[in-house]
């Protein structure tokens, strides 16, 4: 009687165990499958900003073209749009969204500019009229007006064509490279 009941208990004890491993094993299963939907899963934030009229959407290395012509309207403000007085500020901004590996030669450029800004007492004026974003995503040719000041008074105002390169990294737009179109230098 006492081996039947220890046959009774074994096997309940048996059966038992097997369920648990079994329940484990499934629960492990599922979060080893719920940790790589998470690593690979590519999300796409959609964005409403206030200036803007319509939604836009950010990948992790990808934007909208809405919002990158915003970006490079943003950046060429802050580049150019600049006096004596305000230079050091704006450079200081525009420095904030430099792509990290071209920070340093941008400061240096920046410096240099606010610097001949000062002594010369120039100012700075460009109105976009154009802005096209390149087929690769992140290029954008603009076109405008670049007007320059001595003091109040305007002494040329030329078309002028600049190209933004932007890299984009985990949905974060950073400035890559801002040059004059036909010139090799940066602006």
């Amino acid at each position: 009687m006492k081996k039947s009941l220890f046959d009774k208990r074994y096997g309940f004890l048996t059966k038992s165990r097997s369920m648990w491993i079994g329940l484990s094993a499934v629960l492990l299963l599922s979060n080893i499958l719920l940790s790589l939907s998470l690593i690979f899963k590519q999300e796409k934030v959609i964005v409403i900003p206030p200036g803007l009229k319509e939604s836009i959407w950010i990948e992790s290395n990808q934007v909208d073209p809405t919002y990158l012509e915003e970006m490079a309207s943003y950046f060429l403000h802050l580049a150019l749009d600049t006096s004596p007085m305000n230079a050091g500020y704006q450079h200081k901004t525009l420095l904030k969204h430099a792509s990290p590996d071209k920070y340093g030669s941008l400061k240096i450029q920046l410096m240099k500019e606010a610097e001949r800004l000062k002594k010369d007492n120039v100012s700075t004026l460009f109105s976009p009229r154009i802005l096209k974003v390149m087929k690769d995503g992140k290029t954008v040719k603009v076109e405008g007006s670049l007007a320059t000041f001595v003091g109040n008074k305007r002494i040329s105002e030329e078309s002028k064509t600049f190209v933004l390169k932007v890299k984009i990294i985990k949905g974060r737009v950073y400035l890559d490279e801002l040059s004059r179109e036909g010139k090799d230098e940066t602006d």
